[in-house]
């Protein structure tokens, strides 16, 4: 076969095998995708089996009034929720309500729609909690997460917010008094708004005794703007002189052992030809 035809051939076959290698990559990421998929179907499908399981017969005990009531005729809310898996920290964030129980859901749809915002040993809590017909109210729900998964009751929370003082930024300081705050139920709002003043820094405290801020909110943003008004009137910095050029090195020079002790014995520099002495260079 002549040169041209094999290389041409050869060029061929390399386009195809391209093209092949390609055309697999493409349904090798199709496969992954679909696989993905079918295992979120088959998760979901597995937690509405398990929410579905627990129906009345005359084996089991009747569900309480409030799981088998039908749901109330308003739509609730929307549920915007963070996945919880029981670490305290995360708990603020996974309950949208006042733990007062202001607001309320029907329950088989909360409690419902709350499953599948739960993994890890919150999930296994509350399959533990419903098979076992733990949950007999909302509050009831509410308190028991709080009790099993939120600080500890024994904590003095009045004692951490006494000392709570600010380390950083006023934002970062509300975060961390708000959080502490709220394990304090019997403190008036005036002696909450005192402690949150004393912890801030000295001269942001100075300032704010001036402004007296009457609510918590007004305090959190005048500390905030007190913060950054330093930071606006700060006059540009000046460029940095340029360094001064270091002095040239002298070439070094060699010398043989008669040279050196002669010139040790002259008091001579080594570098150059003048007497070395205190302060020469």
């Amino acid at each position: 076969m002549p040169p041209k035809a094999t290389q041409a051939l050869e060029e061929a076959i390399a386009a195809l095998s391209d093209h092949l290698s390609d055309r697999l990559v493409s349904m090798e990421q199709r496969q992954d995708s679909l696989v993905a998929t079918v295992s979120d179907i088959q998760q979901q499908l597995a937690a509405l089996a398990f929410v579905s399981s627990f129906q009345p017969s005359s084996a089991i005990p009747s569900l309480p009034p409030f799981l088998v009531a039908p749901l109330a005729a308003l739509k609730p809310p929307k549920l915007l929720l963070q996945p919880f898996d029981g670490f305290a920290p995360s708990i603020g964030s996974f309950m949208p309500i006042n733990i007062s129980g202001s607001i309320r859901f029907p329950l088989p749809s909360a409690l419902t729609s709350f499953f599948f915002y739960m993994k890890g040993e919150a999930l296994n809590w509350f399959k533990w909690m419903y098979t076992n017909r733990q949950l007999s109210s909302w509050d009831a729900f509410v308190h028991d997460l709080e009790l099993h998964f939120g600080p500890s009751t024994f904590d003095n929370h009045q004692v951490v917010l006494f000392k709570l003082r600010q380390r950083g930024l006023v934002a970062e300081f509300q975060v961390e008094f708000e959080r502490v705050c709220n394990g304090v139920v019997v403190l008036p709002l005036e002696a909450i708004l005192n402690c949150f003043l004393s912890g801030l820094h000295a001269d942001i405290q100075r300032e704010l005794a001036v402004l007296q801020p009457s609510s918590l909110s007004q305090a959190f943003g005048l500390a905030r703007l007190v913060e950054s008004k330093p930071l606006d009137g700060r006059p540009p910095r000046l460029p940095l002189p340029a360094p001064l050029p270091s002095p040239p090195l002298l070439p070094a020079r060699r010398f043989s052992l008669a040279e050196l002790q002669d010139r040790r014995a002259k008091g001579l520099c080594f570098h150059c030809d003048e007497k070395f002495g205190l302060g020469h260079k």
